[in-house]
């Protein structure tokens, strides 16, 4: 049950009862006192009736401090749920560790508010007995922003390619490769696709510098084809799926997307082995 609403009630009651106590004894002394008894005596009754007033205003003040308190609250959380966190223009999926931990940590704060904020405000609804505003959204924006972290998460971290292959001046390729899993996209209409490598032995992981993605354009140029590169990223290989989320290039004609590994002993090569499957 709500605090204020109840000692409201109960002051109003108290209040009324005491005045119709106080006209009744007031009524039963009056002609029995002097005119000076009679002055201290109202003056004596009246001091329950006062305490009671004063109970009564105070509970009003409560009350009106409680709800401005809970209004204040629920602005606070409306401004909190319209705080976007779910921003594809930070790239979550093209974060290294650094920065990845640096946005989970984000998110984790915004969490950790909002779950403040519907705390405060249940605290505040309780004591006024009011419920203005459906806290019950805050659910969906956590699962929304717990989702967002299983993603950040989910995805490899990203590899400057130049850090690792210092004196690569080329690539050479196998064509094939059996070392790893890995199906080529179908879709060629969302804007983003993701990628899904899984090795078939764990033991090679701790051998591969880097995995290592492409995907170029054939384009004529003086009645040559020529290959024009659109894009080029390493990512730290893990056990389990790797995961890498990129444009959807495959929309374009004429686009090849080349994904596979490097060893770690061909990465200092000038021309290091490539082990690579091909779409198209």
């Amino acid at each position: 049950m709500n605090s204020l609403p109840i000692l409201t009630f109960l002051a109003s009651i108290a209040v009324m009862l005491t005045t119709v106590v106080q006209l009744f004894i007031s009524f039963k002394s009056f002609k029995k006192a002097s005119k000076s008894e009679s002055k201290l005596a109202d003056v004596v009754k009246r001091v329950p009736l006062l305490a009671v007033a004063a109970v009564l205003i105070g509970v009003f003040y409560l009350n009106f401090y409680y709800t401005s308190e809970l209004n204040k609250e629920e602005k606070d959380f409306e401004a909190l749920l319209l705080k976007s966190h779910n921003k594809l223009d930070y790239q979550y999926y093209m974060l290294d560790n650094a920065r990845k931990k640096r946005v989970i940590d984000s998110l984790n704060n915004y969490t950790a508010e909002l779950k403040a904020s519907v705390a405060r405000i249940k605290k505040q609804q309780y004591i006024t007995g009011k419920n203005t505003i459906p806290i019950s959204n805050a659910s969906l924006v956590l699962n929304k922003t717990n989702e967002e972290i299983r993603n950040i998460e989910s995805y490899n971290e990203i590899i400057n390619p130049q850090s690792i292959l210092l004196n690569q001046k080329g690539l050479t390729t196998s064509g094939t490769t059996s070392n790893f899993v890995f199906s080529c996209p179908k879709d060629r209409f969302s804007e983003y696709v993701d990628l899904k490598l899984e090795f078939l032995d764990n033991k090679i992981i701790d051998k591969i510098a880097c995995i290592y993605l492409t995907v170029y354009k054939d384009t004529i140029v003086n009645s040559e084809i020529s290959e024009w590169s659109l894009f080029e990223q390493a990512y730290k290989p893990k056990s389990g799926i790797n995961l890498i989320k990129i444009r959807n290039y495959l929309r374009q004609p004429k686009v090849k997307l080349e994904i596979g590994y490097i060893l770690k002993s061909e990465s200092l090569k000038e021309y290091p082995r490539f082990e690579k499957v091909t779409c198209e």
